[in-house]
């Protein structure tokens, strides 16, 4: 398994994996519009990194080195925007060996702490990143009207 900035020609399947980790929660929250425009600008600023295997993608992680407007990472925090791997390859060590990239260039980058949010519906994603060490630190409550 070999790690790669994304590029444009990654786009269709990256795009693919944004519907599949959106459609976890509710499709009706997927805008097009604006996950194309979120990815082509994720890849255009090189934050979008794939996991390539026998020449096709198995997993990507896409990070910003500016975080939400939350108080444990207002500053010198990395935030992870998506991370998806293909269920085909869940359980190989995709997912770990991408957050070690991640971990190791925020380490270098001078950053302290990572931080992603998760679907409360997405159980095996909650507890793949507490085996690697993330802790929960704050939950969102939404009530639809």
């Amino acid at each position: 398994m070999e790690l790669r900035t994304a590029t444009m020609d990654d786009f269709d399947v990256l795009f693919s994996a944004y519907r599949e980790i959106v459609e976890v929660l509710e499709k009706r929250f997927f805008d097009e519009g604006f996950y194309r425009d979120m990815l082509r600008k994720a890849i255009s600023e090189k934050r979008s990194l794939v996991a390539e295997q026998d020449g096709g993608i198995v997993g990507f992680i896409e990070y910003n080195p500016a975080p939400p407007n939350l108080p444990m990472l207002r500053e010198n925090a990395v935030w992870v925007e998506w991370v998806w791997v293909h269920s085909d390859h869940r359980g190989k060590g995709v997912g770990r060996k991408l957050y070690e990239y991640l971990f190791d260039y925020a380490k270098k980058q001078g950053f302290a702490r990572v931080g992603l949010d998760v679907f409360t519906v997405n159980t095996d994603s909650r507890a793949f990143h507490e085996k690697i060490g993330f802790v929960e630190k704050i939950q969102i409550f939404i009530k639809d009207l």
